[in-house]
């Protein structure tokens, strides 16, 4: 699989505020629990392979995946 290039500037944070999404409305379009987007918000936990996948996909690549790590 080729490698993704971002050119994403935005933490999760950022991106769900200019975005207007809650985090309930995210939680749901991810199909994931309030539990795991507030780890992900307050960096207790990251997104799995696939959730990063989703996420991305989601933001048009808005979202820096390295504010993740």
């Amino acid at each position: 699989m080729p490698q993704r290039l971002y050119n994403a500037s935005m933490t999760l944070k950022e991106w769900l505020t200019a975005k207007g999404y809650t985090v309930t409305q995210f939680a749901d379009i991810m199909g994931v629990t309030l539990v795991a987007v507030y780890a992900w918000l307050n960096g207790t936990r990251f997104p799995n392979k696939e959730n990063m996948r989703l996420l991305m996909d989601l933001s048009d690549d808005e979202i820096d995946p390295r504010t993740f790590y």
